[in-house]
């Protein structure tokens, strides 16, 4: 290694180092790269992968309506979009009266690094009423109850919940650009 390349992964270094402890960045694996010169950082939050507008042009929401994301790591990284726009309803019976509630549409993404099929096969056994999606990834599967897409590409296994409408086939639509958004992303 030369002295520029030296100075370079030093000064970088002390950088990372030098940030707080509620940051988000892998501090080692930042200085191996700049050491080995392996410059490209995988994306550690779904939510790096696709954005407010990607969500909104997918799933077609008005540029009035205002969308809260979330960036959270639960067991895994996981990034929520939700909004209000009264398309998603759910009927349900008080005192022997239908009663029809509004329910905020919403896009959940978890997102799993290191996976292969055996880990795709396990998320995917609850799915009783899954069915096999040819158009994303190496696998993909869409559980109708759960209004679920659960995929795998490049080494990664994405969950995509969406419920942006009543209709299961519309979800499954929205479901599956998200996710081909998000295999090209990695």
């Amino acid at each position: 290694m030369n002295f520029k390349k030296l100075t370079f992964a030093l000064s970088v270094s002390l950088f990372i180092f030098s940030c707080s402890d509620s940051t988000k960045v892998d501090k080692e694996k930042v200085f191996n790269e700049v050491v080995t010169g392996n410059t490209e950082i995988l994306p550690g939050s779904p939510c790096e992968l696709i954005s407010v507008d990607d969500v909104k042009s997918i799933c077609n929401v008005s540029n009035e309506v205002e969308i809260v994301q979330e960036d959270k790591v639960y067991t895994h990284p996981t990034c929520t979009f939700e909004w209000k726009d009264g398309k998603v309803t759910h009927v349900m019976s008080v005192g022997g009266r239908d009663m029809t509630i509004d329910l905020p549409s919403e896009v959940m993404i978890v997102m799993v690094s290191n996976s292969n099929e055996k880990m795709f096969g396990q998320s995917t056994s609850v799915y009783k009423d899954g069915v096999s999606v040819d158009e994303v990834g190496e696998k993909a599967m869409w559980g109708i109850k759960m209004s679920q897409l659960t995929f795998l590409s490049n080494g990664y296994m994405f969950h995509v919940h969406i419920k942006v409408s009543n209709d299961n086939e519309d979800n499954k639509q929205k479901a599956i650009e998200v996710a081909n958004l998000l295999s090209s992303k990695i």
